[in-house]
């Protein structure tokens, strides 16, 4: 059985994703724990392992660090996947959307609360008046 199918957190994908996402309507589809907007172009599967520390570009979201994952993403297909959370999601996005920054946005509200504190290695601290904020 895959991991997603055995991980009841999983199921907020489908169950608690919204039917439009970046301009995209939801499809309809018959695999556990996956939704699908616009054609294939927003695909978030859930049940991946958590991500092993990493150097590629990261940044937070409605709350949620995100890490491009440059080995898998291509040319045409841009992969996002969460970090510090378990089980991790992969958002998979065509890469000439022009509302990417929306449908991770409502994305965000489906993802599991963290279960690991980790962050991305090379995550940028923002400042507030010069001062880096207390985590």
């Amino acid at each position: 059985m895959p991991y997603a199918a055995r991980n009841p957190s999983c199921g907020r994908i489908t169950e608690e994703s919204p039917r439009e996402l970046g301009g995209r309507s939801r499809e309809e589809v018959d695999l556990p724990k996956v939704a699908v907007w616009g054609d294939g172009d927003v695909v978030p599967r859930c049940g991946l392992p958590a991500p092993p520390p990493t150097t590629d570009p990261c940044f937070q979201a409605g709350g949620v660090d995100r890490v491009i994952d440059l080995r898998t993403s291509t040319q045409g297909r841009r992969v996002i996947v969460t970090y510090g959370r378990s089980p991790a999601t992969e958002d998979t996005f065509a890469a000439d959307m022009t509302t990417t920054d929306g449908a991770i946005l409502g994305l965000s509200s489906t993802v599991a609360p963290p279960r690991r504190a980790d962050r991305p290695v090379h995550r940028a601290r923002r400042t507030v008046n010069g001062a880096v904020p207390a985590q």
